[in-house]
């Protein structure tokens, strides 16, 4: 992204070459990236095929693209801090967090679609709860979501102490 606010076609990464794109990199503070990616971006650039043509209108598109992309995932960030507060006001929903793997997202999601968990009495629904349509389509994918957030967190773990205990 900061490459592309300063550089947005190939050529002028071209022009920039493979410290002016390192140099943007380090000024955004960027560790993880180095001369090896620049190198690999600078030649993805030489290689790249397109039209030379309508270059000042690509470059006034690929601004506004950037510019939309940031508004929205700022618009992202605000709903997800008051998706963060509204769950913290729900008295089930921290001990849904307790469990290792699940997220803000699986939690708000699944109390958005099941409701206050304390109307159930027993794990099992004897058929005196009825959802909704919308209910029975999403609670699923919800409870899926929640048993891979779990799944990737234990075999984490699992392949770690494995890998401990057999060197």
């Amino acid at each position: 992204m900061t490459v592309l606010k300063q550089a947005p076609l190939p050529e002028d990464i071209l022009t920039l070459g493979v410290e002016g794109v390192n140099q943007i990199w380090r000024d955004a503070k960027m560790r993880v990236v180095g001369k090896k990616s620049a190198q690999a971006l600078i030649e993805a650039a030489r290689h790249s095929v397109g039209t030379k043509e309508g270059v000042i209108a690509a470059r006034i598109e690929i601004r506004m693209l950037l510019e939309d992309y940031e508004s929205r995932n700022n618009r992202l960030q605000e709903v997800m801090t008051l998706i963060e507060e509204l769950v913290k006001q729900i008295p089930m929903a921290e001990k849904l967090m307790e469990i290792k793997g699940v997220g803000i997202k699986t939690v708000s999601g699944f109390l958005a679609e099941v409701g206050d968990i304390s109307r159930f009495r027993t794990t099992l629904n004897p058929g005196r709860i009825k959802f909704s349509p919308r209910a029975k389509r999403w609670v699923p994918f919800f409870c899926w979501s929640a048993g891979k957030g779990c799944f990737i967190y234990w075999s984490f773990w699992l392949h770690r102490c494995y890998s401990v205990t057999s060197e």
